[in-house]
């Protein structure tokens, strides 16, 4: 593994496009010396498959590099000798992401009480199930299109957000899918920590808001309440995954 890190600068690269041949994708990949990589990419593929391929890549591109570059024999059973790689290759591959909630263009709280209308919710439910569901090709040719929804959405309060996630069990699968998914997890949270961030800043996040979000979610306040009182937004999140009840008592997470 300390061998595999000397090549992070070479390997921190940007997407630069997409162009079709036949049923296939080539995804461009640039590298910060000029050099261009192409991979090709089954718009159907999962996620999953599409990381594998940028591992492959990863080790391809390192061998070439150094003749005496040896791949480590023994490999940690909890972990993928390119975990380290890849995560630093897709931090950078997240240039090209997909912020889809923002922090507010105005100077205006976001109103807690307002409650989310109809067109709101399925925005919402839109980009969950997309960033859930979709392959990576499809989200970056999605990409305008989830800003734009993200942009009509961004005056809704933060916990009015979570709530209408963890109120519905389409969207409750949804997150929870996101959340093992690279980069698209990692912009997803940011958008959402930073408008949490600026509603607690304004004092928009009170212990009465707590209360009614966490009576609405079904959870205790208690089991909540420090991650906001501490700004910890990511553990705030990942809680809310871990603790809030499914209908049914249903523990699958298919979708």
């Amino acid at each position: 593994m300390r061998v595999l890190k000397k090549y992070l600068p070479f390997l921190t690269s940007l997407l630069v496009g997409f162009s079709s041949i036949g049923t296939t994708e080539e995804l461009v990949v640039k590298a910060p010396n000029g050099r261009s990589f192409i991979m090709e990419i089954v718009p159907q593929d999962s996620f999953e498959t599409v990381m594998n391929q940028i591992d492959t890549m990863i080790i391809c591109a390192a061998e070439e590099r150094d003749d005496n570059f040896v791949f480590p024999d023994e490999i940690d059973d909890d972990a993928c000798p390119c975990d380290n790689l890849r995560q630093e290759f897709c931090v950078d591959f997240s240039l090209a992401g997909i912020s889809v909630i923002q922090a507010s263009a105005t100077a205006n709280p976001r109103n807690f009480n307002a409650p989310v209308s109809p067109q709101e919710k399925s925005d919402i439910r839109h980009i969950v199930t997309t960033l859930a569901k979709s392959s990576l090709v499809s989200l970056m040719r999605q990409k305008g299109d989830l800003e734009r929804t993200g942009n009509r959405i961004n005056h809704v309060h933060p916990l009015r957000f979570l709530m209408t996630v963890f109120t519905d069990e389409e969207l409750k699968v949804g997150i929870r899918n996101i959340r093992p998914r690279g980069w698209v997890w990692s912009d997803f949270i940011k958008g959402l920590r930073e408008s949490l961030s600026e509603e607690a800043g304004r004092g928009n996040i009170t212990n009465e808001q707590v209360q009614a979000f966490a009576a609405a979610v079904g959870v205790n306040p208690a089991q909540i309440l420090p991650y906001i009182q501490s700004y910890q937004w990511d553990a705030l999140v990942d809680t809310l995954i871990s603790i809030v009840p499914r209908q049914g008592g249903n523990n699958r997470y298919d979708m």
